[in-house]
């Protein structure tokens, strides 16, 4: 077993959402003027779309963070009838790939090319990448146990610096969101210190109801993409509790790898 996860759900619309946990996290946002943002905000709670806090200022207008289901609804072109038709009369725009909080990677590399290997003649006995990989500790950890970093994204430009001042800039990629499955490298082991806040006894415990804890899924969309043969993620022990510790009990909800 890898993981269990939330099943999909459906627009109050009764649209089914077309997403699953494998298609990690569908990114989108609503934009709209401000003058309009009530009755677009409106719209999209009563289809139970809108995140807790959805609203964030946009380049001076407002943009409203979508749920998972409500990012696919969309991208899919399949928005329940009153947002519909608030997106026709221009009320509203939907912009494909904003995500709220995301910041620009400032190291860019071809996530398919050995040559920004460094060490490339070294004999290396697996290959790994790192998602949400902070400054790079899982690297520094199994580069000495003869393993190759072939991939990494992280989404903090401060920690971006530091990762590339460490290990060289090349194959350091941003938000794991924007990097399509296909164009991350096969690999043996997938290690990601995702964000725990979320799930962490700390704080407000939201879980997957959490915009930064929805990012997992990505970590289940590499998985189910790339299969390699084991992965390593950070210890987050309160994980177990989620959901009153039932998050895991259906098995019609697990993904076998």
């Amino acid at each position: 077993k890898i993981v269990s996860v939330p099943a999909g759900k459906c627009s109050a619309a009764g649209t089914a959402a077309a997403w699953s946990p494998s298609d990690g996290c569908p990114v989108g946002a609503l934009v709209c003027e401000v003058r309009h943002l009530k009755g677009v905000f409106d719209a999209v709670r009563e289809a139970s779309l809108a995140r807790p806090k959805a609203v964030k200022d946009y380049n001076g207008r407002k943009a409203i963070h979508l749920t998972l289901e409500g990012a696919a609804l969309l991208l899919a072109g399949e928005a329940p009838l009153r947002l519909q038709t608030l997106l026709d009369e221009g009320s509203v725009e939907f912009v494909k790939g904003l995500r709220l909080g995301a910041q620009p990677c400032r190291c860019y590399g071809s996530p398919n090319d050995d040559n920004h290997i460094d060490n490339a003649d070294v004999d290396v006995s697996f290959r790994f990448i790192e998602l949400f990989a902070g400054i790079g500790g899982f690297r520094r950890a199994l580069e000495c146990l003869g393993g190759r970093c072939c991939f990494a994204s992280e989404i903090d430009v401060e920690c971006q610096e530091t990762y590339a001042h460490n290990f060289g800039p090349s194959h350091l990629f941003g938000d794991i969101t924007a990097v399509p499955s296909e164009d991350i490298p096969s690999h043996d082991i997938l290690t990601a210190g995702f964000p725990c806040q979320p799930f962490a006894r700390r704080g407000e415990r939201l879980g997957f109801e959490d915009s930064r804890g929805e990012l997992f899924f990505e970590i289940i969309r590499v998985l189910e993409a790339l299969k390699p043969a084991g992965f390593i993620l950070e210890n987050v022990w309160n994980m177990q509790f989620i959901g009153g510790g039932q998050w895991d009990k259906d098995e019609d909800k697990w993904i076998f790898g």
